[in-house]
């Protein structure tokens, strides 16, 4: 339910410390969020052959992330990396571009404030068909191997349409997160986001 994944709570009146000693487990949405002075140690640039230019990752999840690239090549899929990690500076940073540009109220819409970001886990990205744009991306046949196999290399599809009550982002449809196998496979089998997995499996312990 709702309650059970305090996603009903005004994020930002009742910000609570993102436990970062869950690791590839860890939350982070708009009520749990990281200190200004969390540091992901292990940040990489992506190789161009598997992202656009600039692209850094959490290096702990590469290998995860060309295993999936490399089985979506050989179905004919080429895919690459949009977005990766932001620190929180640069987190910040687009906050407040959007802020000044439209508002407290519209930024809070479209962009998360800065330690809300799970850009700034490294373990979060966006993955993309190389050089296509679709209207409506799910549709495609990528977007459908994607939601068919990701799971098996440990990653989630962290905002799915019907879940946006809980995960309180809208759908991102090539939005990708790290969680490991376990994990990974029974978000998937059970049709739940990634609040109600925190919430059921790894906040009780």
């Amino acid at each position: 339910s709702v309650i059970n994944t305090e996603a009903n709570i005004d994020w930002m009146e009742n910000e609570k410390q993102t436990d970062t000693s869950k690791g590839n487990l860890m939350l982070v949405n708009r009520i749990y969020g990281l200190s200004s002075d969390y540091e992901v140690g292990d940040i990489i640039k992506v190789s161009s052959q598997y992202a656009y230019n600039g692209v850094k990752i959490s290096e702990s999840i590469m290998d995860n992330i060309i295993e999936l690239i490399d089985a979506a090549k050989e179905e004919g899929y080429t895919f690459v990396l949009s977005d990766g990690y932001r620190s929180y500076e640069e987190q910040k940073k687009l906050y407040e571009k959007y802020q000044n540009a439209y508002g407290s109220r519209e930024a809070d819409i479209s962009v998360a404030r800065p330690g809300h970001s799970e850009y700034e886990t490294g373990l979060s990205f966006n993955i993309v068909p190389y050089n296509k744009v679709y209207t409506n991306p799910k549709e495609s046949d990528e977007y459908k191997w994607q939601y068919n196999n990701a799971y098996k290399y440990g990653f989630i599809f962290r905002y799915p349409a019907d879940k946006t009550e809980l995960t309180g982002f809208d759908e991102f449809t090539w939005r990708l997160r790290y969680v490991g196998k376990d994990a990974s496979n029974l978000i998937k089998s059970e049709n739940i986001c990634f609040e109600e997995y925190y919430a059921y499996f790894v906040n009780g312990e």
